[in-house]
C-alpha cells in the first residue's frame, strides 16, 4: 500500500476534483451530505474554529497494487483506522473511492482542525508516521508490502547502469558500493568500524568537514569516487546514522575516524585484477624461475596503495620465464631464495612503481587542468559574444551595469591582443538586468517550441526588483507551523550560498548563470541550515511563501510566510507561485507549468527559445495556487508537464481538470531535470571521447 499526504487551503477545489473522476463514489465519512458542495461547506465551517490555520485541508490517498483487491467495506475500515492513527480521530472527513486507474485506491478529504479543541492536527513527521501506519494495515489486511523508506533512501540505477547489467551481467561501481555498504551496515558497526570494514573490501573512504560545518563522506572503488549524496541519502554521513543504524559519537570516534581514513584500502579482486603470486613473479630475478613453492602469497603492505592506482599493464607485467603458475615465487618461503632477491629489492621495485604512479597522476592532473581552462575560455568567449551582439541595443545598454560593462570591455580588449585575463577565467555568469518586468496574462501568437536534448546557449532576462515587504535589516518572520513549536528559518544566509550553489550545479546540473540571476533577484538563496529557499510570489511580485529543499535528503516543503497586515491586505488572497518570466515588459503568451522550482529551472535550461519568447515558467504546490482565470484565457498555450511519479500524475489530473484546454506533456519519473542531467552526461561522455581520440595519436607519436 502506498500513501500520500498533502495539505491545501481550498476544500471546494479538492472535493470537486475527487468527485469529477469517472466512477468516483462516496463510500463513507462523518458528514451529512452527498455532493462535493455540501461536504466542502461542512469542512470549511469546521475549519473556522481556528483562524490561525492557513492550510486547513488534509488530503490523503491510499492505493494498493493491481493484484490486491479490497471491498468497499474494507476500504472504509482502512480509512477509519488510518485517520485514527494519524491523529484525525475528531475531525470532519469524507472517503471517496476511485476506479480510474489499474490499481485500486481511495482519497480522504479531511479538515485538519479538530472538532473538540479547535486546534490543528500536528503534521510533525507526518510522512514517516503515515508509512508506519500503512505497514500495519498491510499486515492486518494481508496486502502486498511496499518498499520501505530504507529502499527509497538508495539511489536507483541509472539507465546506463541498467544497460551495463543487461549487457555484461556486471553491476556498476555505484551499485557495488551500495550493496557492500548495506551488507556491512547490517552488522551495526560504529562509524570507525564501518570505515575499517570498507577499507578491508578495497574501498577508499574520505571523511571531511564541509564548509557548513557538517561532516561529509565519499567512497572510491576502482578509481571511481562517489559522494554519499550520489549513492543516496542513506549513504551520507548523517544518513548512515539515520537510515543504516551506524553509531557515531563525536568525542569517542573523531580520532578513530581520522586513523581509519588514513589507512590505504586493501587489495581485492575488485580493485586489482592480478594475483599476488603474479605480482611477485613479475618482479622476481630470472634465476628464481625454477623454484617450486606451493601456497598463496599474502598482501605486501608497502605495495598496496601504489598497485591499486597503477594500471593493469604495469601491475601484471611478467617475464616469459615466469609465465607458468607452478613456477612462480611463493611468499611463504621468500627468505629461502638467493640473497639478491631480498627485501631491499622489493623496496626498490616499490619505489619505482611509486614514481610511475606519481608521474601518471601528475599527467592526469595537468590534462584535467587544461580541460578546465579551455572550458572557461570557451565560456568566457561565449558570453563576450553575447555582449558584442547586443552592444548596439539601447535596451541592453540601459539594463547592464557600468561595472559589468567595464569587465566586458577589459576582457574583449585583452582578447583582441591575444591575452586572456586570469581573473576573467572565473567569470562565467550572465549579467541580470536591473529593472523589473510588468507581468501580464495576455494572449498572442504562441511559440510551440518544446525543449530538446540539445546544448543551448542562455541569454536569460530575469526581472530582479522583488517587492520589498519590510525593512531589509529586519529578519523575515520565520514560518511557524500552526499549532506546533517547530519553525523553519527562511532568512537568507549569504555565506551558505556558494556551497549550496555548487551542490545545485553538481547534483541537478542547473546552469550557473540562471542560478546567479535568480539569486541576485533574491528568488533563491540559502538559509541558516544550508537549505535551498525558493521564493513564491504573486503576479505583482509580492513574496507570500517559499519552497524549501533540503539538498542532502531532497525532502521539500511548500510554506506560507507570516505577512504584515498591510501586505496581507494588498495580496488579498492572490495565489503565489515560483515563476520565471522570459522577457520583461512584454505580455505573456505562453505558460509552462511544472511540478517544483527545480523542474521549472530545468525546463528553462532545456528551452532553446528562452530569452527570445514571451513565456512564463511556473510551479505550484497544487491547482488552487495557480492563477486559474488568467491561465484559462491562454487555452492551448498553457503546457502542463509534471513528473511521471504518483505525485506528478495526481497533480497533473488536478490541474487538467481546471485547465481542460491546456496541452499535456508526458514525462517519466525523473522529469525535466532527468532530461537535463542525461544531456549533461551525454555531453561529458562526448567530450571525454574526443579527448581520448586526440590523445591516442599523440601517445603513438611519443612512442615512436
Amino acid at each position: 500500500m502506498i500513501s500520500k499526504v498533502t495539505k491545501g487551503s481550498n476544500f471546494h477545489g479538492l472535493l470537486n476534483y475527487l468527485f469529477s473522476k469517472p466512477g468516483a463514489e462516496l463510500i463513507g465519512g462523518n458528514i451529512v451530505g452527498e455532493t462535493a458542495l455540501e461536504l466542502a461547506n461542512k469542512m470549511e465551517e469546521s475549519s473556522l474554529k481556528s483562524a490561525r490555520v492557513q492550510k486547513p485541508v488534509g488530503h490523503f490517498s491510499l492505493s494498493v497494487p493491481a493484484n490486491d483487491q479490497l471491498s468497499l467495506t474494507d476500504w472504509l475500515k482502512i480509512a477509519k483506522e488510518y485517520l485514527k492513527e494519524m491523529g484525525y480521530d475528531c475531525n470532519k472527513y469524507a472517503v471517496v473511492h476511485h476506479t480510474d486507474r489499474d490499481h485500486d485506491h481511495i482519497h480522504i478529504a479531511a479538515c485538519r482542525v479538530r472538532e473538540d479543541t479547535g486546534k490543528c492536527v500536528t503534521d510533525s513527521w507526518e510522512k514517516v508516521r503515515s508509512e508506519a501506519v500503512v505497514k500495519k494495515l498491510e499486515q492486518d489486511y494481508n496486502l502486498t508490502p511496499t518498499p520501505s523508506s530504507y529502499d527509497k533512501d538508495r539511489r536507483s540505477p541509472t539507465t546506463g547502469e541498467r544497460r551495463l547489467l543487461a549487457r555484461t551481467g556486471e553491476d556498476s561501481v555505484r551499485v557495488k558500493l551500495q550493496d557492500t555498504i548495506d551488507e556491512l551496515c547490517s552488522q551495526q558497526p560504529t562509524m570507525p568500524e564501518l570505515i575499517d570494514l570498507l577499507k578491508d573490501q578495497g574501498i577508499n573512504i574520505q571523511v571531511k568537514e564541509t564548509v557548513s560545518g557538517s561532516m561529509g563522506i565519499s567512497y572510491e572503488l576502482d578509481e571511481i569516487a562517489f559522494s554519499g549524496t550520489h549513492l543516496g541519502r542513506a549513504y551520507t554521513f548523517n544518513g548512515l546514522q539515520k537510515h543504516r543504524g551506524v553509531e557515531y559519537d563525536p568525542e569517542r570516534d573523531s580520532n578513530a575516524i581520522t586513523t581509519a581514513s588514513s589507512r590505504p584500502p586493501a587489495l581485492t579482486s575488485q580493485n586489482l585484477t592480478t594475483t599476488d603470486n603474479e605480482t611477485i613473479g613479475a618482479i622476481a630475478p630470472p634465476h628464481t624461475n625454477k623454484l617450486d613453492l606451493p601456497g598463496q602469497l599474502p598482501l605486501l603492505p608497502e605495495l598496496e596503495l601504489e598497485l591499486e592506482l597503477e594500471s593493469d599493464e604495469a601491475a601484471t607485467a611478467s617475464s616469459d620465464e615466469t609465465a607458468n603458475d607452478d613456477e612462480k615465487l611463493n611468499y611463504a618461503d621468500l627468505f629461502a631464495v638467493p640473497d639478491d632477491f631480498d627485501k631491499e629489492f622489493l623496496e626498490n621495485r616499490a619505489r619505482e612503481i611509486r614514481e610511475q604512479v606519481r608521474e601518471k597522476q601528475a599527467a592526469e592532473q595537468a590534462r584535467r587542468t587544461a580541460e578546465v581552462i579551455e572550458y572557461r575560455r570557451a565560456e568566457e568567449q561565449r558570453i563576450n559574444n553575447i555582449y558584442k551582439e547586443n552592444i548596439n541595443n539601447p535596451i541592453f545598454n540601459e539594463l547592464i551595469s557600468d561595472e559589468a560593462r567595464a569587465l566586458f570591455e577589459e576582457s574583449i580588449a585583452q582578447e583582441n591582443t591575444g591575452a586572456i585575463a586570469p581573473n576573467q577565467l572565473q567569470s562565467n555568469d550572465a549579467i541580470a538586468p536591473s529593472d523589473a518586468s510588468n507581468l501580464n496574462y495576455q494572449t498572442d501568437q504562441t511559440d510551440s517550441t518544446a525543449p530538446t536534448n540539445q546544448t543551448v546557449q542562455h541569454d536569460p532576462t530575469i526581472p530582479t526588483n522583488q517587492t520589498v515587504l519590510s525593512d531589509p535589516t529586519v529578519p523575515t518572520e520565520p514560518y511557524q507551523d500552526d499549532d506546533n513549536n517547530e519553525s523553519v528559518d527562511v532568512d537568507p544566509v549569504e555565506e551558505n550560498w556558494q556551497p549550496l550553489r555548487s551542490h545545485l550545479i553538481e547534483e541537478y546540473c542547473l546552469p550557473a548563470e540562471i542560478l546567479d540571476l535568480l539569486h541576485e533577484a533574491e528568488w533563491v538563496y540559502a538559509n541558516d541550515d544550508g537549505m535551498a529557499v525558493f521564493s513564491l510570489r504573486t503576479g505583482e511580485n509580492v513574496e507570500t511563501g517559499v519552497w524549501v529543499l533540503d539538498p542532502e535528503t531532497k525532502d521539500n516543503e511548500w510554506l506560507n510566510l507570516a505577512l504584515e497586515p498591510d501586505v496581507e491586505q494588498e495580496v488579498n488572497g492572490e495565489p503565489a507561485t515560483f515563476w520565471i518570466s522570459s522577457i520583461s515588459d512584454a505580455p505573456i503568451n505562453k505558460v509552462i507549468i511544472t511540478q517544483d522550482p527545480i523542474e521549472a529551472i530545468s525546463y528553462v535550461a532545456l528551452d532553446p527559445s528562452f530569452g527570445q519568447n514571451q513565456t512564463m515558467y511556473i510551479s505550484a504546490e497544487n491547482a488552487d495556487l495557480l492563477p486559474i482565470e488568467s491561465l484559462q484565457k491562454l487555452g492551448k498555450d498553457v503546457v502542463v508537464s509534471f513528473k511521471g511519479d504518483e505525485e506528478g500524475i495526481e497533480l497533473e489530473e488536478e490541474v487538467m481538470s481546471v485547465l481542460p484546454n491546456s496541452q499535456k506533456v508526458e514525462l517519466d519519473e525523473a522529469g525535466w531535470n532527468g532530461i537535463l542531467q542525461q544531456q549533461e552526461q551525454d555531453r561529458q561522455a562526448e567530450q571525454m571521447q574526443l579527448i581520448a581520440q586526440y590523445q591516442s595519436p599523440q601517445e603513438s607519436q611519443m612512442e615512436l
